[in-house]
């Protein structure tokens, strides 16, 4: 039994080993490190398994990697859009011609 046991484990540890990490490269137009303060142009993004692996201008993008290409956007890594809207509701018949009221603000809605 313990043979076995010890046997599937190192069965399951070789296949792990032989499944090949996912890649993902982003290519950014200018990427801001939030850290600095700076923009770098044309830079890659290699992420691998979910984690960013290295960051630069001429990284190779190894065979079979996902590519996003925003060449043409800039890319704000870590940072937040803090301006949305998924507090509001809609309404069906408008106060003062507004559509939308934040369910804060509306006592039928609003938790309190």
């Amino acid at each position: 039994m313990v043979k076995a046991f010890f046997c599937a484990v190192a069965l399951a540890a070789a296949i792990h080993a032989q499944v090949p990490a996912q890649v993902t490269a982003i290519r950014a137009g200018r990427l801001i490190d939030p850290e600095t303060g700076t923009a770098q142009a044309n830079q890659i993004i290699l992420v691998e398994n979910g984690r960013v692996r290295e960051i630069g201008a001429n990284l190779a993008i190894p065979g079979g990697a996902k590519i996003i290409d925003l060449s043409k956007l800039t890319v704000l890594p870590g940072l937040v859009d803090a301006h949305n809207h998924l507090a509001l509701t809609y309404k069906r018949d408008p106060e003062n011609n507004t559509y939308y009221l934040t369910s804060v603000l509306d006592s039928q809605t609003a938790l309190r």
